[in-house]
């Protein structure tokens, strides 16, 4: 038996000095003191404030007693796997996905170094230990027993155990083993450690309850639970099932203030989400949280939250654009084949297609701020920047059913269908809103036969059938000469001898490389690049040069382009002939 000379009560027992006898733990210091003074043994006297030992809860003062308890011993051999519950915890982790990958070498530290785990605890509520002892000290726990009471108490509930009789917890017809007695049976009042229960959490609520198989696919949890939860459940697990009950575990930072302080209600420094959601909405509050990297403390606060509103803003706004210009596009029947579509489409197709595959490989790794910055820079960059910018003349000036806009609304059809798919897991009430309208037609019945929710599709997949490294190495001279032309246009508009770009015709001196770049591509198209009226081409042995001046020709006021055509039809003196062909019909 442990030795310990205070009993229940607090109050030291008959093996203690009589001066000691029966008084309060918590109240001899000064009795102590005066016994050293009178002996001449005290060193020193002095007080301090600390705050050891103390209740967590309470805050009132507490001590700790040696007593006996309930352990799991990690060292002894685990019946039928021929090894120690340290040594199978040891190897099962290098089974597991750890994320990031420091958590398997954390948590090995903490499986070398770890004692015997005490599943005992003292209070007055929580979950008993079902083990029956008899006055000699021998305790009843079988398989029989454990079972009697798990019946009784699933029908009863856990407080049972601390009203009713031990007769009553086994049952009238339950057998005792030889040396113990009805009369003679006390309940064990210890109960289990919460952290038993909640390491038990992967069968009772996983496997008995959800009917799911283990492992489970994912444990998620705070840096500090190496040493808890994701400890806890691992040691259980390998008990029960010999391997651990989870595939991957997934470790996060903690929210801190915008001083890196700890946030606290004391403090008055921490973040409520509800008022957050009130304020902007559960998407901002959700993209804000996907665009931070969580592995490590986040700073936090109101004013940070709010700042997403402009990244928000910009998705949503690239998602209206593609909306709005492919509302009368049917992709069952309109769609135009990747071959024939125009080069630009084709590269926004490419560059969705990169995208997919980015987003996947993050999506996959749970890093959800590289789908941020992915996404982000896709819709701002390659989007608002390009893309939709040269798309204006095409998708408002063409004939509604001319292969060069259903070229474009293909492309726009197909980055909105899977932008939408990859923002649901984030924005998911947007992604929602997206999807219902993409859908819709103008009788207000669905179009496609997909699930009514975006929560209910595929994510998108990357076509292999599209080359992604092609036309990468001309798109990206093709990128360089159109900055360049960008630089020049902006030199005369500082000058003011333009207003925009369309009133621009530009000439490129080029070598044969580059007019063979540019021909197989298209002047027409590279001219809508750059959204200038005119691109000529010029040829010089030199290295490649770009000039501009004010176009020569008249303004068509339909598509405000300066084209030689603009006049030639004397009924739409004011039209280029592209126009007067979609006007006249």
């Amino acid at each position: 038996a442990v030795y310990s000379p205070v009993m229940d009560d607090g109050r030291y027992d008959d093996t203690v000095p009589d001066w000691l006898r029966g008084r309060n733990v918590l109240e001899v210091d000064k009795v102590v003191n005066a016994h050293l003074r009178r002996t001449g043994l005290l060193f020193a006297e002095g007080e301090i404030t600390h705050s050891y030992p103390h209740c967590w809860r309470s805050k009132g003062p507490v001590i700790f007693r040696a007593t006996e308890q309930w352990f799991i011993s990690v060292d002894r051999e685990v019946a039928g796997l021929g090894k120690s519950m340290r040594d199978l915890a040891l190897e099962s982790v290098k089974d597991v996905r750890w994320i990031p990958g420091w958590g398997q070498k954390r948590i090995e530290g903490m499986l070398e170094s770890r004692p015997d785990w005490c599943i005992s605890r003292q209070r007055s509520w929580g979950l008993p230990i079902p083990v029956f002892l008899n006055s000699k000290g021998e305790s009843l726990l079988t398989k029989e027993s454990v079972l009697a009471v798990s019946r009784h108490i699933g029908e009863k509930g856990s407080d049972s155990w601390f009203t009713d009789s031990a007769k009553e917890l086994l049952g009238e017809g339950f057998e005792l083993p030889a040396g113990f007695s009805w009369d003679d049976l006390q309940k064990e009042e210890n109960i289990f450690d919460v952290w038993f229960e909640s390491g038990c959490s992967w069968y009772s609520v996983c496997e008995r309850e959800a009917g799911w198989p283990i492992p489970v696919d994912l444990y998620l949890e705070g840096s500090d639970q190496h040493r808890g939860w994701f400890q806890l459940s691992l040691l259980p697990g390998l008990g029960a099932k010999g391997h651990a009950p989870f595939k991957s575990v997934l470790t996060h930072g903690f929210t801190v203030d915008e001083e890196g302080r700890k946030q606290s209600k004391s403090l008055g420094n921490y973040v409520n989400a509800q008022d957050e959601v009130r304020k902007y909405g559960a998407d901002i509050l959700r993209l804000w949280v996907a665009s931070v990297n969580y592995q490590e403390d986040v700073r936090c606060n109101d004013e940070i939250i709010g700042r997403t509103q402009d990244a928000y803003r910009k998705i949503r706004n690239t998602l209206r654009y593609l909306l709005g210009n492919v509302d009368d596009f049917d992709p069952a029947g309109q769609s135009v084949p990747y071959d024939e579509m125009f080069e630009i489409d084709k590269w926004a197709v490419r560059g969705l297609q990169k995208l997919i595959a980015g987003v996947t490989e993050a999506y996959d790794n749970f890093v959800f701020h590289r789908v941020y910055s992915l996404i982000y820079n896709f819709c701002t960059v390659e989007m608002s920047s390009i893309y939709m910018d040269v798309l204006k003349d095409r998708m408002y000036c063409e004939a509604a059913d001319s292969k060069s806009r259903r070229s474009a609304q293909t492309a726009m059809h197909k980055i909105c269908d899977g932008l939408v798919r990859m923002l649901g897991p984030i924005l998911v009430h947007t992604a929602e809103e997206a999807w219902a309208a993409m859908r819709m037609t103008d009788d207000g019945r669905g179009r496609m036969d997909e699930g009514a929710s975006v929560h209910l599709a595929e994510m998108p997949a990357a076509d292999p059938a599209i080359s992604l490294d092609a036309e990468a190495g001309s798109w990206e001279k093709l990128m360089e000469l159109r900055d360049e032309v960008l630089r020049t246009l902006e030199g005369l508009r500082q000058e003011k001898r333009i207003a925009s770009n369309q009133e621009a015709s530009v000439t490129i001196n080029c070598n044969d490389q580059t007019e063979e770049l540019l021909n197989g591509f298209g002047l027409e198209q590279f001219a809508a690049l750059c959204i200038v009226s005119e691109v000529n081409l010029q040829r010089s042995a030199e290295e490649t040069t770009v000039g501009a001046h004010k176009s020569e020709h008249e303004k068509c006021q339909r598509c405000w382009n300066y084209w030689p055509s603009v006049g030639a039809n004397s009924e739409y003196p004011d039209l280029c002939e592209r126009c007067v062909e979609v006007v006249a019909g």
